[in-house]
């Protein structure tokens, strides 16, 4: 008789934003990446502290391994050298938190090309659209078939986005030490640790 091989089971990775297409984003690669412990929460939050206590209240209650509360700071109205409050918060509820300034575009965008400093969100849109010319930042487009070829594209190339995070926060730093604009390679790391690297065989055949 054949014997089964037994896996470790995957421990749940909570994964937070107060914005609905942020959260679309994150079930859509859940979806795409066959990340089977992923959990996407949107969460109604007035402030970041608001977002991390919220996201730590989810985490114990319902016993997830690891938590992170996505942030787009533009929605806060903060920049990323105004946050310092807000990350100790987060760290002493052993809540990690994603940020990007202005907001998430800065993440997609360096999957592409090079991003200077202070990019406002309608010249990152401008940067992914170059190479994703169908690219709309709302939720009936990361629902479409495009929206999947978007995600797959950014999936394949996140490497390149990581260099690229790691040069702008070396430029920034040149002038202020401890300036970063993003920390999304620390949060796709994670990812990758939790819930694998992801499976996107099947989701290239379909959409090819």
């Amino acid at each position: 008789m054949r014997r089964r091989s037994v896996k470790t089971p995957l421990k749940p990775f909570l994964v937070t934003t107060k914005d609905a297409v942020e959260y679309q984003y994150f079930l859509q690669m859940k979806k795409d990446c066959r990340y089977k412990n992923m959990i996407v929460e949107k969460v109604d939050a007035k402030d970041i502290f608001d977002l991390v206590a919220k996201t730590q209240k989810l985490k114990y209650q319902n016993r997830y391994k690891e938590a992170w509360a996505v942030c787009s700071l533009d929605q806060y109205s903060k920049k990323a050298d105004e946050i310092q409050e807000e990350l100790s918060y987060a760290s002493a509820r052993r809540i990690n938190i994603a940020y990007a300034e202005p907001s998430i575009l800065l993440y997609f965008a360096l999957h592409f090309e090079d991003v200077q400093p202070g990019s406002t969100s309608q010249m990152l849109t401008g940067i992914i659209k170059r190479y994703i010319p169908t690219f709309e930042w709302s939720e009936d487009y990361l629902k479409s078939q495009d929206g999947s070829k978007f995600n797959l594209t950014l999936f394949k190339d996140k490497a390149k986005a990581g260099a690229r995070e790691g040069d702008l926060t070396r430029k920034l730093q040149l002038t202020n030490p401890n300036a970063s604009q993003i920390n999304f390679m620390r949060f796709m790391n994670d990812i990758a640790e939790f819930c694998g690297e992801g499976d996107i065989a099947y989701n290239q055949r379909t959409i090819s």
